[in-house]
């Protein structure tokens, strides 16, 4: 494996007065110290951009740096796609801190993200990069797995709007390249927001998203997990950085795309100082029963024997602990009340729940466990909150042994798991639980915390849907041909839109939802004019396609017109279409794979729902798909026009000339 890295960090902007920060040098520099150490990047695979300004930080004497600007980043990206000698195991990071903005203040959903470079001027077009493509490049070399982050705001104002020139010549695919790199993007804050920092006593600044980064990839908190069965044991993953992360640095709401356990650090056991466990029990009166027994115990690596600490009551009381999951039993006359913690912070409570059950029962994790079975055990997971949830549930190895989508149940191997909870927008939770030989281990997945996906997303698509067949019986419309297609998009209010000439009105409701359809013309591509732009967006047989534009960002997606939107099926396919728009493909394939399990699966009710089927199925299994109409079928010369996390091939101002390659 060879990894390779290219950081940049621009401060200085010459060209536009009181334009130049203080911290994005000093954040790349750091982010290459850690990429050269621990990150395992070989320092001459690295290449710095770096654009000190007077105030921020300068670079050490004999550190080589090309500049910050666009020929010179060209320059190092042609360097890179001209390489034969990577394969799928090479790795890229790609780091960028400066300033950052989108490419049109006025219309938010039909903006694009670009980066500021040292020659950034009045006119940005040509002193800028643009996100999709430089992503939509980088994806054209030879390395197996790239990971693009970017700590810059993402609302750098401008009057009107501006286009981004292209990053050289239309890209190809290398030849004779059989694979599809994974992709994983992090950006500092939500479109439109700002990415902030801190000053420290030596008057540089530090953003606070890249050092939540570097604390992350350093072990910090509950960005590790301890796998007994690796070697070193420590870990932090892609996912497990993505949780830290956005809870680090909340209040900028970043956006990280990407699934999996790619792994970007490891460490030796005993590399972390011990957590201070406290160790509670409700009702808090029965704590304080002299009587009580705890036992704490946890896997010990070396394989000799598991750690276990002894303590007598009465609760609370405090244990040192190495951070790993944690068994806490408190025993109390005959009854014995037992939970898994995951420990990793500096100090964690975990509270034990007594409960007037029989002694034979006991609590795992705010779970029922009951005697029942003789040779094995079994649990049953629900999800009350999400029915379309994806529910992994995972061994110590983190291998997953069971899935189901609102709930799983079925019998397993005694011994510690982890469910592992996807819900909307892709955000994963993780309960740790037992499953103990001869019982049932029942659990009600908590609620997510407020706040930490939004629903709006879900409630607009079936809104959207339920209007659209408002309107249509409204014009008489409600029995259109079976193959008719539909297309619905949602506008702001001050928007002129225009449709192709071959799509037929409907109707504009008070809520700025505009709706066309036409008869069987195939599957097809139509353009609307809107706010000065052009989308292109697929219009299929039987299906409706959905385009929401009156947020910070477009939002596409295509459904059976005939589905009942109350129908479970309905909540899946827009579940499905969620997770792949923001990189959670695996995921996506087991929800698949539920929807082929029904008792009307997908593609068995009607020729639309077979295309959609087949559709979906290509962008959840097939990276290299040449389906036409999704955006991993696009040619690699179109790819910088798709609209951001769209899995659809829909397309923001995409050139007259370029329609003869769709």
């Amino acid at each position: 494996m060879s990894d390779h890295a290219v950081v940049i960090g621009c401060d200085a902007y010459p060209k536009v007065p009181n334009a130049d920060l203080r911290g994005a040098v000093a954040d790349a520099l750091a982010v290459r110290s850690w990429l050269t150490t621990h990150g395992r990047v070989p320092v001459a695979n690295v290449t710095l951009h770096a654009a000190p300004s007077a105030e921020g930080a300068q670079l050490e004497a004999g550190l080589a740096a090309r500049p910050c600007t666009r020929e010179a980043l060209t320059q190092t990206l042609e360097e890179l796609l001209a390489r034969t000698d990577l394969g799928a195991t090479d790795r890229l990071f790609v780091y960028f801190a400066g300033h950052g903005l989108r490419t049109d203040p006025l219309n938010p959903s039909l903006s694009t993200d670009a980066l500021a470079l040292q020659d950034l001027s009045r006119d940005p077009s040509s002193s800028t990069i643009g996100v999709a493509d430089l992503v939509a490049r980088l994806e054209l070399t030879r390395f197996g797995q790239i990971v693009v982050v970017v700590d810059a705001c993402r609302n750098l104002p401008y009057d009107r709007p501006f286009t981004i020139s292209p990053l050289g010549f239309d890209p190809e695919l290398p030849p004779g390249r059989a694979y599809w790199p994974d992709t994983y993007t992090a950006q500092a804050t939500l479109p439109g927001g700002t990415a902030e920092g801190e000053e420290s006593p030596d008057g540089i600044v530090h953003g606070y998203f890249t050092a939540a980064l570097l604390r992350g990839l350093e072990g910090a908190g509950t960005a590790k997990r301890f796998d007994e069965t690796a070697s070193p044991p420590y870990r932090v993953t892609w996912s497990s950085l993505q949780g830290y992360v956005k809870q680090e640095v909340a209040r900028q709401r970043p956006r990280m795309r990407g699934e999996g356990d790619l792994v970007l650090s490891v460490f030796p056991d005993g590399w972390f100082p011990e957590s201070a466990l406290t160790v509670r029990v409700e009702p808090e009166e029965a704590g304080r029963d002299n009587s009580l027994s705890i036992v704490v115990t946890h896997s010990d690596p070396t394989g000799q024997s598991e750690g276990t600490q002894v303590l007598a009551g009465p609760v609370p009381v405090t244990v040192q602990v190495p951070p790993r999951r944690q068994r806490i039993e408190v025993r109390r006359a005959e009854s014995t009340y037992r939970v898994w913690s995951d420990v990793y912070e500096d100090a964690q409570d975990v509270t034990v729940h007594f409960d007037a059950i029989d002694p034979m029962t006991s609590m795992t994790g705010g779970t029922l466990v009951r005697s029942g079975l003789r040779h094995c055990g079994r649990v049953e997971i629900r999800d009350a909150m999400d029915p379309t949830a994806v529910i992994e549930l995972r061994n110590s190895s983190n291998l997953v042994v069971k899935h189901g989508v609102g709930s799983l149940s079925g019998e397993v191997g005694a011994g510690p798991y982890t469910a592992l909870v996807t819900s909307i927008g892709g955000l994963g939770r993780s309960v740790p639980l037992e499953v103990a030989r001869g019982k049932v281990t029942k659990l009600d997945l908590p609620p997510a915390p407020v706040g930490a996906w939004p629903p709006r997303a879900r409630r607009e698509q079936r809104r959207m849907l339920n209007q659209a067949a408002e309107l249509l019986d409204n014009q008489g419309l409600s029995s259109l041909p079976s193959g008719a297609s539909l297309l619905a998009l949602r506008a702001p209010e001050n928007w002129a839109v225009e449709a192709d000439p071959g799509l037929t009105e409907v109707g504009v409701d008070e809520t700025q939802l505009h709706v066309w359809w036409e008869r069987s013309q195939g599957d097809r591509w139509v353009r609307i004019a809107a706010a000065g732009h052009t989308l292109t967006l697929p219009v299929l047989r039987g299906l409706t396609t959905t385009a929401v534009l009156d947020g910070p960002e477009a939002q596409v997606k295509v459904f059976d017109r005939r589905i009942d939107r109350t129908d479970p099926l309905f909540a899946r396919l827009d579940q499905v279409q969620e997770l792949l728009s923001v990189g959670r493909r695996t995921t996506a394939r087991l929800l698949m794979s539920a929807l082929a399990d029904m008792s009307e699966p997908i593609g068995s009710t009607s020729s639309a729902q077979s295309l959609l089927s087949r559709l979906l199925t290509a962008a959840v299994d097939d990276r290299t798909s040449a389906q036409p109409f999704l955006a991993v079928g696009v040619p690699a010369s179109l790819r910088p026009y798709l609209l951001n996390g769209c899995i659809w091939a829909a397309f923001l101002d995409l050139p007259n000339n370029a329609r003869s390659l769709l």
